[in-house]
């Protein structure tokens, strides 16, 4: 499987258990659960068992960030520098 298709069907199959606990979290946490239907741009209270995802939905958007290398280069050293401080 390709990586982008893979990414992708991650991606649809974390919004799918997002969209699915927020039904099952309704009568517990009605506001916060509207708030993630809102974000997801879901009216409907019906389960679902599959979820299409266009790769430029605000979905993706909010969910998907990508990191500069440069980035992930400095968090690691102030991580190996805040263990090797701590021993």
């Amino acid at each position: 499987m390709e990586e982008r298709e893979q990414r992708k069907r991650t991606i649809s199959t974390c919004v799918l258990i997002i969209q699915n606990l927020a039904l099952i979290l309704q009568p517990f946490l009605p506001f916060a659960t509207d708030k993630i239907k809102d974000m997801l741009d879901r009216k409907d209270d019906v389960w679902s068992n599959e979820c299409n995802l266009d790769e430029k939905s605000e979905v993706c958007k909010t969910f998907v960030r990508t990191f500069e290398c440069e980035l992930i280069e400095e968090e690691l050293a102030k991580l190996m520098e805040e263990s090797t401080r701590s021993l």
